[in-house]
């Protein structure tokens, strides 16, 4: 039986078709292979932008596989059909099997390549999506220790001026030799909680230290780490403009607890202002008051004592000889 002529044309085109399959399974697998290599590559170093590209450049090479199965069916399917024409296969043999085989291993490579594909592409998402995890949990934390740092500095700033001012009125109380006054100054001063806020301001710098140590944990990439070191020197530079609320914070606390009105000797002061022994008594009530109040105790002192003196001048005579 002669051979058919659609058989013939059909064993051409397979022929045809067949070297452009060789070729684009060549340049496919040489594709795939760099991409393959890239992607494992950035999936190791945790390096989110790299991965999220190769991962855009393996969906293109899939859908090459995929477009490129399409003429490996249709030639199978024509080689299919020129096996039907005995004669032929009787005279080209050869031929066939080694056609067959090219598309036959063409189709498996692909089906091969396309699982492969898949596979590495679900690995790929899997790190990209535990990498933006990660990040957002890190540059979360970040943001939340830039915020503390930056309410302490306004905090401690507010306080500062608070301790400030209770301190003045503290010293002038001393000044002012007022008992009175400084108890409430120093019990003001104590409600204003310093150690505690410096105790918790300790630990949030500790804190920011212990996130730079973190910042360069491998679970990040090396842009990730640039990113946290970057913004870790940027809080420790901010606490130096708020180190100095801290230093003076501690040695006013110090200062205001240590303010005392040291009693007067009123001995010494008798002996100064020439009133006998069964005055000081009343002297001593009079010297251990503010010093406000003094000048008129004074004088009423002087006048019960029958004294000459004024009030006015006892008070001078007592700065004078350092007792008051």
């Amino acid at each position: 039986m002669a051979v058919k002529p659609a058989t013939v044309a059909l064993f051409k085109s397979a022929i045809v078709e067949v070297d452009k399959i060789g070729k684009s399974r060549k340049a496919i697998d040489a594709k795939m292979k760099e991409i393959t290599a890239k992607l494992e590559a950035a999936i190791d170093k945790k390096q989110k932008p790299m991965i999220d590209l190769y991962l855009k450049s393996l969906e293109a090479e899939v859908n090459l596989i995929t477009r490129a199965m399409t003429p490996v069916d249709v030639t199978i399917g024509n080689l299919n059909e020129v096996q039907d024409d005995e004669d032929f296969v009787a005279t080209r043999l050869a031929d066939l099997e080694k056609l067959t085989k090219i598309v036959n291993e063409a189709r498996d490579d692909y089906t091969q390549l396309f699982e492969e594909a898949k596979n590495l592409e679900n690995k790929a998402e899997k790190a990209s999506d535990a990498i933006d995890d990660s990040r957002g949990q890190a540059l979360r934390a970040l943001a939340r220790l830039d915020r503390g740092v930056d309410d302490a500095k306004k905090d401690l700033g507010g306080l500062f001026r608070k301790a400030d001012e209770v301190a003045s009125r503290a010293s002038a109380a001393v000044d002012a030799h007022d008992a009175k006054a400084l108890s409430e100054a120093q019990k003001a001063f104590d409600a204003l909680g310093i150690e505690v806020v410096l105790n918790l301001h300790a630990d949030l710098i500790e804190r920011v230290k212990a996130f730079g140590k973190q910042a360069l944990s491998k679970t990040y990439g090396p842009d990730l780490q640039a990113e946290l070191l970057d913004g870790v020197k940027d809080m420790l530079a901010k606490e130096a403009g708020t180190k100095v609320y801290v230093e003076q914070l501690g040695v006013t606390s110090k200062l205001v607890a240590g303010m005392v009105i040291e009693a007067v000797d009123i001995a010494k002061a008798a002996k100064a202002l020439a009133i006998e022994r069964k005055g000081e008594a009343q002297l001593a009530k009079v010297l251990n008051g503010p010093l406000s109040g003094m000048e008129k105790g004074l004088d009423a002192l002087a006048k019960q004592l029958g004294m000459k003196a004024r009030g006015k001048d006892m008070l001078v005579a007592l700065k004078k000889a350092g007792i008051v």
